[in-house]
């Protein structure tokens, strides 16, 4: 769909402003050769005895008083090791095997802020952030543009000066309340709820974030301490409850909030954080008709603090809220259930997306057609789930299968990203 280029000039120009220098300073720890280094290893790493010394750890202010922990996951270092990607990345901009094997994702992610972008990185910042269109990007370094994007995405998703001072009031911090909208969709869902529901809810956050700052701890403790051979060895974590048996990348994905995102989305992997971003601009154009920036609660493989799982899907969010939502290929209905407002399209031939089943759910006016065609209208956004038409605030959560036999939508509870890229609906290389 082509694009109308719109003027946000006040905010570009405050942004491009805001733009900081880069601190490209490493921390030497050693590496392991693998994509999925957690995954296959045959060493286990434990958080249970890993004690963090929160003194020196930087920490984000909690709300309604709550007396924890809550820890600024932008300022932890990540010990992760580098996946093959990432090494391949390293040696084609000329590092040696000798400083490959010096550096943790940490590093990486440093030095990467050095870079200059891609024709591929660039074309994906002008989908997702259309008034950059007839900026000259090349000269921009890819710390640069994700600093651009933290500033874009936070106006995106802040609350308005209203629902600010109404969270002020209750002593709820807005960091919080735009995490809390992965699972509530708004900020009139959130002030709705309880003291005590949104304490019982932060804390699981709160819990998170520590877990993941000790699985970080513990990698460094156990490379430091065995002096692991980054050629041969490989390990897995093993996490508390909330992320047992299951590895998280903090990524930053352009127009989505950082998050955690489960390691079989691949969204930590080479320019994925561009990619995914702009695939879902694309989708979003499609399904809802417009030109208008898309917003999301969760993307695919996010962590759900409901599901306590990788989410299975991307949950948009439409501006309005409440519009008719289109097929986004050519295929058949089928797999409807009310209960959940949901219909699936299985794709058929005339589109790359062949063999694909996307379930749209949470929907009114489902079509009761036995096939559809792109851009026609399958149903109407909502919020319906098994209590009721308005168990949620409206969203459409979009899931997909490839080449599988998916008669429902699977949700995830135990770590396991099961659902197949919905970025891929499009554009068959993402």
């Amino acid at each position: 769909m082509k694009k109308n280029i719109f003027k946000t000039v006040i905010s570009t120009v405050l942004a491009l402003a805001l733009i900081i220098g880069l601190n490209t300073n490493v921390q030497a720890l050693e590496i392991i050769n693998n994509d999925n280094p957690f995954l296959e290893g045959n060493k286990e790493i434990s958080t249970k005895d890993v004690v963090l010394d929160y003194n020196s750890m930087k920490k984000l202010p909690t709300s309604l008083g709550i007396n924890s922990i809550n820890l600024d996951i932008d300022a932890l270092h990540d010990t992760n090791p580098l996946s093959k990607t990432d090494i391949n990345m390293l040696s084609d901009k000329g590092y040696n095997s000798k400083q490959i094997n010096s550096m943790d994702r940490g590093d990486y992610l440093e030095i990467k802020k050095t870079w200059k972008l891609t024709p591929e990185q660039i074309k994906a910042a002008k989908t997702v952030y259309p008034e950059l269109e007839n900026v000259n990007l090349f000269e921009w370094t890819d710390g640069q543009l994700m600093s651009y994007s933290k500033i874009k995405d936070f106006e995106r998703y802040s609350p308005s000066s209203e629902q600010t001072k109404k969270l002020q009031e209750r002593g709820i911090t807005v960091s919080d309340a735009m995490h809390m909208l992965k699972d509530y969709y708004s900020y009139e869902r959130i002030l709705l709820l309880s003291d005590n529901e949104i304490k019982q809810y932060l804390l699981k956050y709160y819990k998170f974030k520590d877990d993941y700052a000790k699985s970080l701890k513990a990698i460094k403790n156990y490379k430091t301490n065995n002096h692991i051979n980054s050629s041969t060895s490989s390990f897995r974590i093993s996490h508390n409850e909330y992320i047992d048996g299951a590895l998280y990348y903090y990524c930053d994905v352009l127009g989505y909030p950082a998050d955690h995102f489960h390691v079989d989305s691949g969204t930590h992997l080479g320019f994925n954080e561009y990619l995914y971003g702009a695939a879902a601009q694309d989708i979003f154009e499609e399904i809802y008709n417009t030109t208008s920036s898309y917003s999301a609660a969760n993307m695919w493989g996010t962590y759900s603090n409901s599901n306590g799982g990788a989410h299975e899907g991307i949950d948009y969010n439409g501006d309005p809220e409440g519009q008719n939502l289109k097929a986004i290929v050519d295929g058949t209905l089928g797999q409807r259930d009310s209960r959940w407002g949901q219909v699936a399209i299985s794709s058929t031939e005339t589109t790359h997306a062949y063999n694909y089943r996307i379930f749209y759910l949470h929907m009114l006016n489902i079509s009761n057609s036995g096939s559809i065609y792109s851009g026609q209208t399958i149903g109407t956004e909502a919020g319906v789930g098994p209590e009721g038409t308005y168990q949620f605030d409206k969203h459409l959560h979009l899931q997909v299968y490839h080449n599988q036999s998916q008669t429902y939508p699977e949700t995830s509870t135990n770590n396991q990203l099961e659902s197949d890229s919905p970025y891929s609906i499009l554009d068959p290389y993402v």
